[in-house]
């Protein structure tokens, strides 16, 4: 199983690393059961990416969060779960909702609330740059597949992307919608899902007003 919501918390933590929270204790527990010599041997064969994967997002439904002000389309009931992912000198909450249809597939959206000052400090789409930055540094990937800026309504700033450990293939779309950043994330064992299927699910995202 994927274990998207494991029972430890992501050892190191900082302020520019907050927000990979979500996705990359995921990704670690998905590789743990992996030799550290399997992982070693396969954070680097960029030139082994497959494309042909079946997602279960044949019976997606709608799924409304009232609290997250989101709404997008599930292939199941998702479970919630609210962590603290603050540190010494902050608090703060981050809340997932996840759902496991099988053992290869994991769909995910999660938000926090930023400090409004911590947003001031630098333009938003260097914020998200960064948040894909620490992903990348907590998890051994060297660069995105694809990436690309993408704008929600062409207010709020976003970044989609798509990266691989060699094992666990990520599809990621956040967006910094005024002081909140969402995280829309697909993730699949040993291959990417098509287009098709990632539209099926991060394509239905919707912010609630």
């Amino acid at each position: 199983m994927l274990l998207i919501f494991p029972n430890f918390i992501f050892m190191k933590m900082s302020k520019k690393m907050w927000a990979t929270m979500a996705l990359s204790v995921l990704m670690l527990s998905a590789c743990g059961s992996s030799s550290k010599d399997d992982k070693a041997a396969t954070k680097d064969e960029k030139s082994e990416v497959k494309t042909e994967t079946t997602v279960a997002t044949d019976s997606l439904t709608p799924f409304v969060s009232e609290e997250g002000k989101f709404s997008i389309n599930f292939p199941g009931k998702p479970k919630v779960k609210v962590e603290d992912i603050g540190g010494e000198d902050m608090t703060l909450n981050m809340t997932t909702y996840a759902y496991e249809p099988n053992d290869t597939d994991g769909f995910a959206v999660s938000y926090t609330d930023v400090s409004t000052d911590v947003i001031a400090k630098e333009d938003a789409r260097s914020y998200l740059k960064e948040e894909q930055n620490g992903l990348f540094e907590s998890t051994g990937i060297k660069a995105a597949d694809e990436e690309k800026d993408v704008d929600y309504e062409g207010k709020y700033p976003g970044l989609r992307y798509k990266a691989h450990t060699g094992e666990m293939y990520i599809v990621s779309q956040t967006y910094l919608v005024g002081s909140r950043l969402y995280q829309v994330e697909m993730l699949k064992s040993g291959a990417y899902p098509t287009d098709d299927e990632i539209n099926k699910f991060t394509g239905t995202f919707k912010i609630l007003k």
